[in-house]
């Protein structure tokens, strides 16, 4: 189980500074990841296997072409718009 310095450890891995009330809480939450991880070893190996999970190309819906909007249409609401594009204020 994860003590307190394991987690000092990881925010000064990840060049992270936080409260101790905010420690306290994150040390927490690292020991419960934890034990929900651990848990997984406690399923039986015959468990079905992750693959029946996926999408297959039956499960999608057909691949159909719709009509699309107009550029006058798609940047409508826009703030500022050029050459049919969209754009955005500098942030840097």
């Amino acid at each position: 189980m994860p003590e307190m310095k394991d987690l000092q450890r990881l925010l000064e891995l990840s060049v992270l500074s936080v409260s101790q009330e905010e420690e306290a809480a994150l040390l927490l939450d690292l020991q419960r990841a934890v034990r929900v991880v651990s848990r997984i070893r406690d399923f039986p190996a015959e468990m079905e296997a992750a693959g029946a999970f996926v999408q297959t190309a039956d499960d999608l819906r057909a691949d159909r072409a719709y009509p699309s909007l107009s550029p006058e249409e798609a940047l409508g609401n826009a703030a500022d718009t050029a050459c049919d594009c969209f754009c955005v204020p500098k942030m840097l």
